[in-house]
C-alpha cells in the first residue's frame, strides 16, 4: 500500500479542508461545506481503506492495517468510534446503496410516467367512445327497432343490426329495376290504403328523394 501522511490531532473533522489548502498536524481545518456524492466518493476512494477501529478504547483511530488515522484527544470514545464507523469502506457502501435506490426510484419514475401516458391515452379513448355511443344512440329511431309493446331490452348493437337489415332488404328492392330505370314501390295494410311510389331514375337516388317526399306528408314526418 502506498504510504500516506500521518496526521496528528485536528480541531476539524476527518476529511475537512485547510484554510491553506493542505493538512498539517496540529492545523485546524475547516469543514467542507455539504460535499456532494461524487466528492464524498473521492474522498472515502482516496483515504486509508477501512474498517478502522479505535485503537486505545479512547481517542485514537487506525485503519485494517494498523495504520494511524487520526487522534480526538479526548477523554471519552464518542468521536473517535464514530469517526471509526463513518471509515471509507462503509462511506463506500452507503454511497453504493444510495445509487441503486435512485436508480430504482429512477426506474419506478420512468414506469410512473410510461402509466400516466397510458392512463391519459385510455381516458381520451374513453371520452370519445362515449361521444360515439352518444351520437349513435341519438341516431336511432326512439323504440322502432325495439321489441314489442314497449321496446324490451335490446341492446344498442342489436338494434343497429336491425337498422342495417332494413337498410339491406330496401337497397335490394331498390335495384330490382335498375336495368329498367323504373321502380315501383307499394306499401299497404288491412288499416291503410296502399302508398304506391312509381318513378323512373337515370339514378337510384331518385327513388330515395321521392320517397322522402311522401314521408314528409306523413303525420309525424317533417
Amino acid at each position: 500500500m502506498t504510504d500516506k501522511p500521518s496526521i496528528g490531532y485536528v480541531g476539524g473533522p476527518v476529511g475537512a479542508v485547510s484554510s491553506h489548502g493542505e493538512a498539517g498536524v496540529g492545523e485546524v481545518l475547516k469543514p467542507a461545506a455539504n460535499p456532494n456524492k461524487a466528492e464524498l466518493r473521492r474522498l472515502a476512494e482516496a483515504a486509508y481503506p477501512g474498517p478502522w477501529y479505535v485503537e486505545n478504547g479512547i481517542d485514537q483511530v487506525r485503519d485494517n492495517v494498523d495504520e494511524f488515522v487520526c487522534e480526538t484527544g479526548e477523554d471519552e470514545p464518542v468521536n473517535a468510534a464514530y469517526i471509526a464507523a463513518a471509515n471509507p469502506a462503509a462511506v463506500l457502501s452507503l454511497l453504493d446503496e444510495c445509487d441503486k435506490a435512485e436508480a430504482e426510484r429512477d426506474a419506478a419514475l420512468a414506469e410512473l410516467e410510461a402509466l400516466r401516458i397510458q392512463v391519459s391515452t385510455l381516458t381520451e379513448w374513453y371520452s370519445n367512445a362515449l361521444d360515439v355511443i352518444s351520437e349513435v344512440t341519438a341516431a336511432i329511431p326512439g323504440v322502432t327497432y325495439m321489441d314489442p309493446p314497449d321496446g324490451g331490452d335490446v341492446s344498442i348493437p342489436e338494434q343497429i343490426r336491425r337498422m342495417a337489415k332494413d337498410a339491406e332488404r330496401y337497397r335490394w328492392l331498390r335495384e330490382q329495376e335498375a336495368e329498367s330505370g323504373i321502380a315501383v314501390l307499394c306499401v299497404g295494410s288491412w288499416e291503410k290504403a296502399a302508398t304506391c311510389i312509381a318513378t323512373t331514375y337515370p339514378v337510384s337516388d331518385e327513388l330515395d328523394t321521392a320517397i322522402d317526399a311522401a314521408m314528409s306528408q306523413e303525420v309525424g314526418h317533417v
